[in-house]
């Protein structure tokens, strides 16, 4: 059985792209992929998803909330 590479969800990151400004859009995505990574290394894969969709869900209520 093959292992998947380590990604954060991809409705998450959907919605980001939806709501973030293309000129924010690739360092935030950025800065989310790597704070993922360190995540899924000291706290698992399961609760890395759990804080990157939160992280997301916090980055576009600050995008509503400031447009």
């Amino acid at each position: 059985m093959s292992e998947q590479p380590h990604t954060p969800p991809r409705w998450a990151k959907r919605l980001l792209r939806w709501f973030c400004a293309p000129h924010l859009l690739d360092d935030l995505e950025d800065d989310l992929n790597e704070l993922f990574q360190q995540r899924v290394a000291t706290v698992g894969l399961n609760r890395a998803r759990w804080c990157y969709v939160r992280d997301v869900l916090r980055a576009c209520w600050e995008i509503e909330k400031n447009w």
